[in-house]
């Protein structure tokens, strides 16, 4: 490693041995990126708009681990990949929920929350 005190170090490379160690340190700075997006925290109600859910469903789902709530400075914080994953699944899972609830046709509340939990 260079020292920053060494003001008068030269440093002589090739070319493509450069170019190596930038599209390495690239591809670290990508998964570091994309680690950092994971844990990525959103507000109830961004989760509300952008699902287009009421706050008792959050807390249905929150209960049966559907989509886990967290506490954070007292307000509940939902994370990115949890609410993305729900986005990207559910327009196939009330698809197959309104199939299902013809057929049977359901007429309580209970046995269609029940259906759309197994289907999700």
């Amino acid at each position: 490693m260079l020292d920053s005190s060494q003001s008068n170090t030269v440093v002589i490379t090739t070319v493509d041995v450069l170019k190596s160690a930038f599209l390495e340190w690239a591809d670290e700075m990508i998964q570091a990126h994309k680690k950092a997006n994971e844990d990525v925290m959103i507000d109830e109600a961004a989760v509300i708009h952008r699902l287009q859910k009421s706050r008792s469903t959050l807390w249905r789902w929150n209960a049966s681990d559907y989509l886990p709530c967290y506490k954070l400075g007292g307000k509940n914080r939902y994370k990115l990949s949890d609410v993305e994953r729900i986005e990207k699944g559910i327009a196939v899972t009330m698809t197959t929920w309104k199939k299902e609830a013809k057929v049977i046709q359901c007429k309580t509340r209970k046995v269609i929350l029940w259906q759309i939990r197994t289907t999700l």
